[in-house]
Parts: C-alpha cells; structure tokens; sequence
C-alpha cells in the first residue's frame, strides 16, 4: 500500500539535494568567516573552528554526491520492470500456464537431437513443466 505523498522510490534524491545543500551554504558562510577574520584579526582557537567548519561542508557535498551517484544507479532495481527492456518477460509477453517452450523437434524415430537435454517422450504422456527453483524447494 502506499501512502499519500509516498513513492515505491527510495527518497535519495531528496536526502542527496539536502545535504548538497547544507554542506555548499556551510562552505560559503564559513569562506566568508574566514574573510573577515583575516581583515579583523582573530585568535589561532578560532581559525580552528573555521577550519572544523569548512571541513564538515566539504565532507557533507561529498557525501551528497555520493548519495545521488548510489540513488541514480539503484533507481532501476527500485522501479518496476517495463515491455520495452529486452529480457525482461512480462505477463503479456509470457506463455499460458502449462505450455512448453518450443524446441527442436525430436529426430525420426522419437528420440531427441544429441544434446538438446530432452528425453524422449512415449504416447499419451505429458512432459513435467520446467520447474522453478523456488517450486524445486518446496517439494
């Protein structure tokens, strides 16, 4: 279910935009501190904090670019698959329920091709549908 003003989307664009944002007004507050300690004069104690301060806003757009590279390529894991991706089956593009994929025809005789992995099938029965990992579990 999801909530009013929730996306399915994991909110790393928004967390990447913020601290973007924090750290780049961090780093220009703190150069203009800087600025006018160097006119006015100040002790070596504070030139430490502008020092601590203007390290923090470079750490925080790193890490903002980080978040936004990360969120980017974990968009399409996020998403759900379209027809237009190539490899991708969808419900359309899927065969009904208990058909068979088609394959090589056997050879004469009602054995199969060398190496094709098939067995041959005797009158009246039906070859077992392949069977999914999970299924194959299960039993």
């Amino acid at each position: 279910m999801v909530l009013f003003g929730h996306t399915k989307q994991a909110a790393s664009a928004k967390t990447s935009l913020s601290y973007l944002t924090v750290g780049a007004l961090t780093v220009v507050w703190t150069f203009i501190w800087y600025l006018y300690l160097n006119r006015n004069g100040a002790s070596p104690n504070t030139y430490l904090w502008v020092y601590g301060f203007m390290a923090t806003g470079v750490v925080l757009l790193i890490i903002g670019a980080g978040v936004g590279v990360i969120g980017r390529s974990a968009m399409a894991a996020e998403t759900a698959p379209t027809a237009g991706i190539t490899g991708v089956a969808t419900t359309a593009t899927m065969p009904p329920v208990g058909a068979t994929a088609p394959g090589p025809a056997p050879a004469a005789g009602g054995m199969p091709q060398a190496g094709t992995g098939q067995q041959p099938a005797t009158a009246g029965t039906v070859p077992p549908a392949p069977m999914a990992p999970a299924q194959a579990r299960r039993m």
